[in-house]
C-alpha cells in the first residue's frame, strides 16, 4: 500500500512540475524612430514588443543599432506574466546626426 501512495505522490509531483512551464517569447513586432531639435541631441528610440505565450517569467530584451558612426547593443530585463505583451523602448544617443551626411541605420530586437 505504502508503494502505491509514493507512486501516486511522484505522479502528482511530476504532473505539478510539468505544469509550471517557463516563459514561451516571441517578438511580435519592432520598429525604430529618431528625435533631433536643431542644433541639439540626435536619438535614435527602437522598441521592440514582446508576447509570453507560456508561464510567468523573466525576459530579457535586446535592441541592436548599427551606424556608420559605430554599433551597439542594449539590454532590458523584465518580469513577464502568462499570456502578456509588454512593449520596450531603448534610446541610442550614440548614434550621430550627420548634417550632410549618410544617417541610415539598420537595427534589431532579439530575446535571450
Amino acid at each position: 500500500m505504502r508503494s502505491v501512495a509514493l507512486i501516486l505522490a511522484l505522479f502528482s509531483l511530476a504532473v505539478l512540475v510539468g505544469c509550471t512551464s517557463g516563459p514561451e517569447l516571441e517578438i511580435t513586432s519592432q520598429s525604430t524612430s529618431d528625435t533631433s531639435v536643431l542644433f541639439g541631441d540626435y536619438v535614435v528610440h527602437v522598441q521592440c514588443r514582446v508576447r509570453n505565450t507560456g508561464g510567468e517569467g523573466k525576459v530579457t530584451v535586446t535592441a541592436f543599432v548599427d551606424a556608420v558612426n559605430g554599433s551597439w547593443r542594449k539590454h532590458q530585463n523584465s518580469l513577464i506574466g502568462e499570456n502578456e505583451t509588454q512593449s520596450f523602448t531603448f534610446d541610442f544617443p550614440e548614434v550621430e546626426n550627420r548634417l550632410l551626411g549618410d544617417n541610415s541605420y539598420e537595427y534589431s530586437c532579439g530575446l535571450r
